[in-house]
């Protein structure tokens, strides 16, 4: 380029935003256009950005001398060369500007020119740099993350290979990223828990990009751990999976907690069933001595009173009626008594007839006027069965008169092929959440579940539904199919 050439061209140079320098085939300055003139213009007076403001510098000579700026020194003065030989297309080299221009990022481009010399380019890239800086930053902090993790952490693709595992992984499984990067290797999982994990992956779905898996899976040491495995899958615009990432955490602990709480509370359950059978056998022994013990001297005391009265004056015959009387009303109360704690006709009569008769009681105690819908039963259920359906039935109807504020209520027994329903409804205030201290359908729930039943609520309003469906097993133990 000659020098008229470069004069012709002033104006189109003097107008970048970039810093421009031109070189002579020997290295020394020809033209810097405005912007290099800005940068100098802002450095300390010793600054090699000014020197190379002077026609005719030697600016490979000055790079060499200035080993201690940023920009400048032997590296950048080698590179220089190369290109001014031909030995090199292209030479960059970026820097951060020191002292006055600290936070200033030049990135610098070095092209032959095509009449000789080189043609010297510095780009402010400083925004672009805090961007890099930060995206590095970021990148950083999320490995450092993912590494200080406590759960094993994987991407893959959706053909199954990998694209990233933690530290964690690879300790928890005893493989290193090398072999597994790349390829479809999978943990082992229990040959019982596969076709649940299929099942799984086979859900996920644009709609549904996330599932939570938890499987059986051996560990480095060969130990077979149970972990959780939450999934979350990316989909290209065809709805095909293209990347799943999947964190899992081992929550064999957790597991073997909740595996004592089931047994802890399978043997409050048991211990509880054991207390109300002892609890019936209780009832049933002192609703037979009421019965037969108390009920039989009450008797003998009328008898007795019978044969005094021909002995008595007149007086006498008046105390001795009111006495009969007063028995009479003693021996009523020991009947009703013996009855409640344990009604003789659910051994005698059966569920069904039991279950009429204590309706009927319970509506002309109350004043509810009460319907009722019971089924014949072929066969009569098993003693604790029928013990616990009528216990149910009496809990329910306690509730209602306590706080339904009902004017009639209904009852449904109905027997299916596998099951016996008992459901009864009012036409009450319902309720919209249990009551406090309330025990009620608490205890109706556990006399249902140790027959493996199941009481579902409907608590309305108007009006609330307590159905409690149970398996039918006879005397013999036998369930009803």
């Amino acid at each position: 380029m000659s020098l008229s050439v470069v004069e012709v061209s002033r104006g189109v140079l003097d107008a970048l935003t970039a810093g421009i320098v031109v070189l002579d085939d020997a290295g020394g300055v020809r033209f810097v256009n405005a912007a290099f003139r800005g940068f100098a213009q802002v450095q300390p007076a010793d600054h090699p950005f000014r020197e190379a403001c002077t026609t005719g510098c030697d600016f490979l000579g000055l790079t060499r001398r200035a080993l201690t700026r940023p920009g400048f020194g032997t590296l950048v003065a080698d590179g220089l060369a190369a290109v001014l030989a031909g030995r090199e297309a292209v030479f960059r080299y970026a820097f951060a500007c020191d002292q006055a221009m600290a936070s200033v990022f030049f990135a610098m481009e070095a092209t032959p020119s095509a009449e000789g010399g080189l043609v010297l380019a510095y780009q402010d890239v400083s925004r672009q740099h805090q961007l890099e800086c930060a995206l590095r930053a970021s990148e950083e902090g999320y490995r450092t993350v993912v590494e200080d993790q406590t759960e094993v952490i994987s991407r893959f693709a959706g053909d199954g290979s990998f694209l990233f595992v933690n530290e964690v992984y690879c300790r928890f499984f005893g493989k290193s990223e090398d072999e597994l990067l790349g390829r479809h290797w999978h943990p082992v999982a229990h040959p019982d828990d596969l076709p649940l994990i299929n099942v799984q992956l086979a859900r996920l779905s644009p709609d549904n990009p996330v599932v939570t898996i938890e499987n059986r899976v051996w560990s480095a040491s060969g130990e077979m751990r149970w972990m959780q495995f939450v999934n979350r899958a990316t989909f290209d615009a065809a709805g095909r999976v293209t990347e799943i990432q999947s964190v899992g955490r081992d929550i064999t602990s957790l597991k073997a907690v909740g595996e004592a709480l089931d047994q802890s509370r399978a043997s409050l359950r048991a211990l509880l069933a054991e207390t109300e059978q002892v609890r019936e056998e209780e009832r049933k022994a002192i609703a037979a001595e009421i019965h037969d013990e108390l009920g039989a001297a009450l008797t003998a005391a009328v008898f007795g009173l019978n044969a005094l009265a021909p002995h008595v004056s007149e007086e006498g015959v008046l105390a001795l009626a009111g006495l009969r009387s007063t028995l009479a009303g003693a021996s009523l109360t020991a009947r009703e008594i013996s009855t409640r704690l344990r009604p003789p006709m659910l051994d005698d009569l059966g569920l069904v007839e039991t279950c009429r008769w204590y309706a009927g009681e319970w509506s002309r105690t109350t004043g509810i006027r009460v319907t009722t819908r019971l089924a014949r039963l072929g066969r009569e259920p098993e003693e604790s069965l029928r013990v616990d359906l009528f216990r149910i039935l009496q809990e329910l109807l306690t509730n209602v008169a306590r706080h339904a504020g009902a004017t009639r209520v209904a009852i449904v027994l109905s027997a299916g092929r596998e099951a016996l329903t008992l459901s009864v409804s009012d036409d009450g205030a319902g309720f919209t959440r249990p009551r406090e201290g309330g025990l009620g359908l608490a205890g109706i729930r556990e006399r249902a579940r140790r027959h493996g039943g199941l009481v579902t609520v409907d608590p309305g309003p108007p009006g609330a539904r307590v159905r409690a469906r149970i398996p039918l097993v006879f005397g013999s133990g036998e369930v009803q199919r």
